[in-house]
């Protein structure tokens, strides 16, 4: 029964012709849901390795030499959720454990088994094994062939797994793990060729996104003036000015976001710690200050890795690791060590540190423990544990210069002594030599604290979060590099607006810098930055598929069809599990539609007042080859907005389709509406249509307008002393200034004696993160370059440093900015284009969007 009635449908549909070809049907169920039977082709996924191809009603993956291949869901993550799929095996590559399944929570849409994520897959030999990324977890023999399909069920809650064959009620393998927070899902095989069929995920959407930014080279080896040896602690001064003090010499250096070591303030010194006679017994002992913790303006406390060398002479590495506490009373001008606070079981494991939090009123430090044996001889970390102690009873110790008990976290307990036990991890040994020379933050966005941990050899920096201090999953990997090329540790969370001035908060919007260094060259620093957005209120996101649902208005959607003359509500069809509506064919599933004499139409309606981003991509559906094609557009009310007329028409053949993003201002009720229309025949008009509406979301491009303020932008010039409007240029479709080439277009900006500017105009209050790239018009190679600055109102807040950005004459590749700043209603963000000495070919393409963080 798995397909009879469709199958039926088919075969109906070529006696008499036709050939309708639905696409895959989102989850019954409301939320982030996704179901495909792979009856419309595979339009929903993304290939990354290996030979996928959906025909029959099947998605096949048929390559059979040696090799791992996998494809993914194209653009969905999970958290809890229940994944189901029914499989067969058609070649075993000549191998009875050769392998077929389901990989979850991955941190990249690409990333394959073996990179991240768990992989539960049965054996040709009908064996199911729970996998993560270099280990077997769980295993259990079925005794079932899967030569004919079987089905298989993953439930993912929190962070117990229980695995299901063939509907069983009792899971074949039931494990706990904390790994993973979330991540994208996907299918997978090795040196086989199976079948796939019936793949879904139902589970609500994620509460929350983590956006990384690329990576920002801010100093490269020869302009860094330091050689990282720790993280920095740091003390903010101001929205442009943050201080970083680095090392066991209290090296001092202060800057804003694009240039932190704009000013070197001080090479600081060992004597700036009185360490009041600790360590006398030692050939060395000496005290790196990692982080620090504001008990009041001027008055800190600093958490401290220490290490200790037995007489006679230091040399090689420290026979002896710790945490400590240092104490001052100058605004860290000056310090007083008060002693130890933690040690490694095997003191001579590297205990780097010292990432702290703050919950509940108790300090929680993390560093790396071990017992002997447990290291490989050079020092490494083998686990990562925790240990604790009331702040107000630390904060007293220390203003005595003394320190206080603290206690590992042991077995479910906060029992351990702090200096001889053992602490439990509190992460898994994933990618092996997991390390903590980073930071940590919480962050008052997603809720949680964040902690960034690097692991050696793997070349990894990956970002955790955690609820409670004690168990803690991956969010997402920072920087990947190939395995022993480079180091990424010493990594530090700054956030120039948001949080607390000693960085112990961090809000939606904030930075981790860290250093590359390469893996056979310990002084070689590479600085990077990574931008952190986080976007916590899904409510004002809107994405079809993800709000698919039984329920007419369920998360802002409708299904409606349009008779030439009105609108009306489909009806619910539970069988198929889509939206029909009078005539057979007239259909709406989770991300694709199809018409008959009715137009098919998606409906969103505003629950508020404000902008919304409109972006899609209408396609044919890949098996829905053929007929005449299909007319899109997309009404709002009853004002056609997409195309600017007519129907947009989408060839029989055309997979590629059509995008849209537009910029729409809304009131409360309004709705927007997503047309499909036959043309001239039903025959093969499945429509790949999954939009995605986003409030308060500014892209110059489609919030371009011949009107100004349309969109919430402006298109002025600054002839030195003050802005003006530009005047619309109705022959060219440009807005044009007081001379002839000053010029600002949807994308194009042209300066002239006077600056091209474009403006956005902030229609409330809160936190946006400013985001583009500017580079230089295609065939504009000539000429001395441009200079590019983005202001708020008076203030430049890009670049950081200098008066302007040059881009130059060649540069067809860009300047990035990726900038986070606080706005009220009212503010102006103006993007500059200055022409330097001379305007010869001086068209600049910037594209910025600009986005409120909700924060």
């Amino acid at each position: 029964m798995r397909k009879k009635l469709w199958y039926g449908l088919m075969a109906w549909l070529l006696t008499a012709g036709l050939a309708l070809a639905a696409g895959p049907q989102a989850a019954d169920a409301a939320g982030n849901g996704f179901k495909d039977t792979f009856s419309g082709g595979a339009g929903g996924w993304k290939a990354a390795s290996g030979s996928w191809s959906a025909a029959g009603d099947e998605y096949v993956q048929s390559a059979t030499a040696n090799g791992t291949y996998w494809t993914s869901i194209a653009g969905k993550r999970w958290g809890d959720a229940t994944y189901e799929l029914d499989l067969k095996l058609l070649d075993n590559g000549g191998s009875s454990l050769s392998w077929a399944g389901l990989q979850f929570k991955k941190m990249g849409q690409d990333d394959g088994p073996f990179d991240s994520g768990m992989l539960l897959y049965v054996r040709a030999n009908g064996t199911i094994e729970l996998y993560k990324v270099n280990k077997v977890l769980m295993s259990a023999a079925t005794g079932l062939s899967f030569g004919t399909y079987r089905h298989l069920k993953v439930v993912n809650n929190a962070h117990n797994i229980k695995v299901y064959v063939n509907n069983e009620t009792t899971p074949r393998i039931d494990y706990t793990d904390s790994t993973f927070a979330s991540g994208y899902a996907g299918l997978a095989a090795s040196t086989s060729s199976w079948a796939f069929d019936n793949v879904s995920v139902s589970g609500p959407d994620l509460p929350y996104t983590i956006n990384v930014g690329s990576p920002n080279l801010l100093y490269a080896d020869a302009q860094m003036p330091i050689t990282m040896d720790a993280s920095f602690a740091t003390l903010r001064e101001s929205a442009s000015a943050m201080h970083f003090y680095h090392a066991e010499f209290l090296q001092h250096l202060k800057g804003p976001l694009d240039a932190p070591f704009q000013t070197y303030v001080s090479a600081g010194g060992s004597n700036l710690i009185d360490k009041n006679g600790f360590g006398a017994g030692y050939s060395a002992y000496k005290i790196w200050i990692m982080n620090m913790y504001e008990i009041a303006p001027g008055e800190l406390l600093g958490f401290t890795h220490n290490e200790a060398w037995s007489t006679p002479q230091p040399t090689g590495l420290p026979t002896n690791f710790s945490l400590g506490i240092v104490y001052s009373t100058d605004g860290g001008a000056t310090w007083e060590y008060c002693g130890e606070i933690v040690r490694p079981k095997n003191t001579g494991v590297n205990i780097g540190g010292v990432p702290y939090i703050v919950r509940n009123g108790e300090f929680y430090v993390y560093f790396n423990d071990g017992i002997y044996g447990e290291g490989d001889g050079m020092g490494y970390p083998r686990h990562v544990a925790v240990a604790k102690a009331n702040v107000q009873d630390v904060v007293n110790a220390a203003r005595n210069l003394q320190t206080t008990t603290w206690t590992k976290y042991v077995n479910g307990s906060w029992t351990g002594n702090a200096v001889t036990s053992v602490g439990s991890a509190v992460l898994d040994n994933t990618y092996l030599y997991e390390d903590v020379h980073s930071d940590a933050a919480y962050s008052t966005a997603l809720g949680k604290y964040l902690m960034t941990v690097q692991t050696h050899q793997s070349s990894r920096l990956n970002l955790y979060s955690s609820s409670d201090g004690v168990v803690w999953s991956m969010e997402a990997a920072l920087d990947v590099a190939a395995p022993g090329s480079v180091m990424q540790p010493y990594s530090t969370f700054v956030d120039y607006e948001g949080g607390t001035n000693d960085g112990r908060e961090v809000d939606g919007a904030f930075s981790i810098l860290y250093p590359r260094k390469t893996w056979g060259n310990y002084e070689h620093d590479d600085l990077y930055r990574r931008s952190i957005t986080i976007s916590a209120d899904q409510a004002d996101r809107y994405s079809a598929s993800g709000g698919y649902g039984q329920t007419q208005g369920a998360n802002g959607w409708s299904y409606e069809q349009w008779d030439g003359s009105a609108y009306s509500n489909m009806t619910w069809d539970a069988a198929n599990g889509r939206w029909k509506g009078a005539q057979t064919y007239v259909i709406v599933g989770g991300g694709w539609q199809h018409p008959d004499a009715n137009d098919s139409v998606r409906t969103w309606t505003a629950p508020k007042a404000g902008s919304v981003n409109v972006s899609g991509v209408a396609r044919k559906a890949d098996n829905a080859l053929g007929g005449d094609g299909v007319q899109v557009k997309i009404m709002k009310n009853n004002t056609q907005i997409w195309p600017a007329s007519g129907w947009q028409a989408i060839g029989a053949s055309d997979t590629n389709g059509f995008a849209h993003n537009l910029t729409v201002s809304v009131a409360q009720n309004d709705k927007i509406r997503f047309v499909v229309n036959k043309g001239g025949t039903i025959s093969t008009d499945a429509t790949w249509w999954d939009p995605t509406i986003q409030y308060d979301l500014y892209e110059a491009s489609s919030g371009f307008s011949q009107t100004q303020g349309a969109n919430q932008w402006y298109y002025k010039q600054w002839d030195g002393s003050a802005y003006s409007d530009m005047t619309w240029d109705a022959a060219n479709g440009r807005w044009k200034g007081a001379q002839t080439y000053v010029l600002v277009g949807s994308v194009l900006q042209h300066p002239d004696a006077n600056d091209s500017v474009r403006a956005w105009l902030a229609p409330k209050a809160g936190k946006i993160r400013i985001s583009g790239t500017a580079k230089k018009e295609p065939g504009s190679g000539a000429g001395d370059g441009v200079n590019l600055k983005i202001m708020k109102n008076g203030t430049q807040i890009w670049p950081s440093v200098g008066s302007a950005a040059t881009l130059a004459y060649n540069n067809f590749t860009g300047l990035s900015h990726d900038v986070a700043v606080s706005v009220s209603a009212g503010d102006y963000i103006y993007f500059i284009v200055n022409k330097r000495s001379n305007l010869t070919s001086d068209g600049t393409l910037w594209n910025p969007t600009i986005q409120y963080t909700g924060l």
